[in-house]
């Protein structure tokens, strides 16, 4: 589903999704893994929500960087 990126923000903001905009060692979407929210702009993506579909844990990356192109893969 499309949010704005203050959605996604937010999500972050009250805990409801772990941020992982700027971890480190990111190589590859997890199997177990969907996408559930996205933000995009005029240059394209800017965000996404993905959730485990193992425990229900949602994961956040809020802006352009090289974490979101590697998880929206």
């Amino acid at each position: 589903m499309q949010v704005t990126l203050s959605v996604i923000k937010h999500l972050i903001k009250t805990g409801a999704a772990v941020d992982i905009t700027n971890k480190e060692d990111i190589e590859r979407r997890p199997p177990n893994s969907t996408i559930v929210f996205y933000s995009t702009g005029i240059n394209g993506l800017n965000g996404i929500v993905l959730m485990d579909n193992v425990n229900g844990q949602l994961y956040a990356v809020a802006g352009r960087v090289s974490n979101l192109f590697i998880l929206a893969a």
